[in-house]
């Protein structure tokens, strides 16, 4: 693969080269006020017509709420065209197969317990076949949906139940691998960061979305494009999730300079030295996209 980091290129000339082009969407699409920019609409429109174009995102939420949600902003987005780590999880939930690898059998209902802080996404299973538990000795498993700008106060309190869960060898879902996201509030601590937590003491994790495999599969599945990947683009804002995740499934990766990777390099528009900060921080990572480019 061509690795091109000494400029940024236009997705609409970088497009030629490809027949699918999958979207990360905040910090793409969305602006850290969930804001969509009126250019950017137009391009991915017009990509739309002429090319299969998804939506994959690491949000706990339904893939119908943010296809509803696109369509609203003026994105003619197909709803099959949407893919969330958050339908994903809910999909394979009840999976009998799934459901072997977390608990070893199959299970007609599933007691969680909930490390949320009150945030919006614990509802991603309400109208499942779900038991809610305030006791850990009582859960199967744990669904951490937490989003934080404290996460030294949080994280003494689920230290603690992490080490209950530990010894009754309950196992951690994750429905959002972010580690981060930039949001109108200031850079706010998603899921993965705190279910790394429970990783890191040893404990059983399950990730759910990108840069995990099953999210992109998904993708190729639906569109008959798992014999075509050289045709595949990945664009996205993060390294560490969509390009890392694109990079293992083997397909090309496009860095755009919005959204988490503006937070990390500090990216000013002003600075002209922006492209050298962003091969630092591909450095520092150690994960190289083959694009960096521009939705504008």
């Amino acid at each position: 693969m061509v690795y091109s980091l000494d400029k940024v290129l236009q997705i609409t000339d970088l497009s030629k080269h490809y027949d699918a082009i999958l979207f990360d969407v905040w910090g793409v699409i969305l602006d850290e006020t969930e804001s969509i920019l009126p250019s950017v609409v137009d391009t991915i429109n017009t990509l739309i017509k002429e090319k299969y174009v998804y939506f994959v995102s690491n949000a706990p939420i339904q893939s119908n709420i943010l296809a509803k949600f696109l369509l609203k902003e003026g994105i003619n987005v197909s709803a099959d065209h949407v893919i969330t780590s958050g339908q994903m999880s809910r999909d394979l939930l009840f999976d009998p197969e799934y459901q072997k690898s977390i608990f070893g059998c199959t299970k007609s209902q599933v007691n969680i317990y909930r490390i949320h802080y009150d945030s919006p996404y614990r509802c991603l299973f309400d109208d499942l076949a779900v038991n809610y538990v305030e006791d850990i000795a009582m859960a199967d498993l744990i669904l951490v949906t937490v989003r934080s700008q404290k996460p030294e106060v949080e994280c003494k309190e689920i230290v603690t139940l992490y080490k209950k869960a530990l010894q009754l060898n309950v196992p951690v879902l994750c429905v959002n691998p972010d580690l981060h996201v930039r949001g109108k509030d200031g850079n706010a601590y998603c899921s993965g960061y705190f279910s790394n937590l429970y990783k890191e003491m040893g404990g059983r994790v399950f990730f759910i979305g990108k840069p995990y495999p099953a999210i992109y599969n998904k993708v190729f599945i639906s569109g008959g494009l798992s014999k075509e990947k050289h045709k595949v683009l990945m664009v996205g804002d993060t390294l560490t999730t969509d390009i890392k995740g694109g990079i293992d499934v083997g397909i090309s990766t496009a860095l755009v300079l919005t959204g988490n990777v503006a937070t990390a390099i500090g990216q000013d528009s002003q600075d002209v030295d922006v492209l050298h900060k962003v091969r630092l921080h591909c450095q520092l990572h150690d994960i190289f996209p083959n694009y960096l480019v521009s939705l504008l």
